[in-house]
């Protein structure tokens, strides 16, 4: 329950939790509300600051899921550790394997895993012992998808289990983890639920075709409109203000559907009004307030970021030969932001590429293409988060995920741009 005095930064602006001004969307939380119902996985992915954890957490209570937070260069064997012990598990290692690298674990359910009931494992110590605990226990292969299966049934588990971040694993991680998803599908009743940040509909799909007609996707990254129009208007009430609807005109047509900007621009305004919380009477601000450079403002605090972003996304890995990060981010700030709204196909980017490289005799589109396939390795490895590109390798289409750098990129000179990326 939300209190009636609320100050205007619990209301705009970035929050926690479930913001007061959440707008429920017909084709985001009733789609993902009705599939989870029909028991379908369920995708939740979109760009960066979108509201994808938002939706997850008003659609799903927080009691009836597990949520479990992917981390970079964590393998397959890790992640279905954390998927045993985010619903409850102990675990330990058991043994090492003769047969694998792996290693076979011991795994005691907790007396009780919270919103999915009680578990099935004893956890009685041994008498006599002081130093180590003996549980009643399941011997678990965590790469084979058939233990985990059965350490599911053993606690009659039935609820949500939701993976974060997925877009952090490494790419063979993610494929190997969508193709044990269908078994998961067919021999438990717990629905799993993956939030990653990208554009495209079926990347799950394309890493297994066995899901298909098993998951769903929901794309959070659309807002529309009359949405973001809303997400004001339910601020507003709440703080007993009207902005000045020029500001919001302003705002909604040139904010790039960021929910994220308008947030910010609105917490700006109040905060430039003088208004810190809810008004005693209905108050109208903004009105000498300029919306282009209150969003130029919310921009320019993530400025440092994005020429950090640029530096070290044009040096790659380490040193090549043909350099090719640097010239896929030249291809990237000389293309209209409009363009770049809608992804730059790798033939656009080959294209751009061969025009100003100095080595165009040898480069061929499988270099580019590999290169391509990197870009969030080379992102998380540069301390990058959240994500700015994402690769669609089912499209072969470079996808800005930030729509706060399209806006960055159009307000920054392009000699500055180059400037940052090391070509003349």
């Amino acid at each position: 329950m939300f209190s009636d005095n609320l100050k205007a930064h619990e209301v705009f602006g970035t929050q926690r939790s479930v913001p007061v001004n959440y707008v429920e969307r017909e084709d985001v939380d009733e789609e993902l509300l009705h599939n989870l119902e029909r028991d379908r996985f369920v995708v939740i992915h979109g760009g960066s600051k979108q509201g994808k954890t938002c939706l997850r957490n008003h659609c799903i209570e927080e009691k009836e899921h597990a949520v479990i937070s992917c981390q970079y260069n964590r393998g397959f064997e890790e992640l279905q550790k954390s998927i045993l012990k985010g619903i409850g598990f102990e675990t330990e290692v058991l043994r090492e394997q003769t047969t694998s690298e792996h290693t076979k674990i011991r795994a005691k359910a907790t007396a009780k895993i919270p919103g999915f009931g009680e578990a099935g494992g004893s956890g009685e110590a041994k008498a006599g012992t002081t130093d180590k605990q003996v549980y009643e226990t399941l011997e678990i292969d965590p790469t084979d998808v058939n233990d985990i299966i059965r350490a599911l049934e053993d606690i009659r588990l039935d609820g949500y289990i939701t993976i974060e971040d997925f877009h952090y694993l490494p790419i063979e991680v993610q494929r190997k983890f969508a193709s044990t998803l269908k078994a998961l599908y067919d021999r438990t009743e717990v629905t799993f639920v993956i939030v990653g940040v990208w554009l495209e509909e079926n990347r799950l799909i394309v890493h297994s075709g066995d899901l298909a007609g098993r998951v769903v996707s929901v794309d959070a990254d659309d807002w529309s409109p009359d949405e973001l129009r809303e997400v004001i208007r339910k601020g507003e009430n709440r703080l007993n203000i009207n902005l000045d609807h020029k500001f919001k005109n302003y705002l909604i047509n040139n904010c790039y559907d960021s929910v994220f900007i308008v947030q910010e621009a609105c917490l700006k305004a109040c905060q430039r009004s003088g208004v810190e919380e809810k008004q005693a009477s209905k108050t109208t601000i903004a009105e000498d307030i300029n919306a282009e450079e209150v969003i130029d403002e919310v921009v320019a605090e993530q400025g440092a970021k994005y020429r950090a972003f640029l530096r070290k996304f044009a040096d790659g890995f380490r040193k090549t030969d043909y350099e090719l990060y640097k010239w896929i981010l030249y291809s990237v700030v000389t293309t209209d932001t409009n363009i770049l709204e809608t992804g730059l196909g790798i033939h656009q980017i080959m294209s751009d590429i061969e025009e100003k490289h100095p080595k165009t005799d040898d480069l061929n589109q499988g270099n580019l293409t590999q290169s391509l396939e990197r870009v969030v390795d080379l992102q998380i490895e540069g301390n990058i988060e959240p994500i700015i590109l994402d690769y669609n390798s089912n499209d072969r289409r470079l996808d800005v995920v930030d729509n706060r750098f399209l806006i960055w990129l159009e307000n920054t000179p392009e000699d500055t741009l180059l400037n940052l990326i090391d070509v003349e």
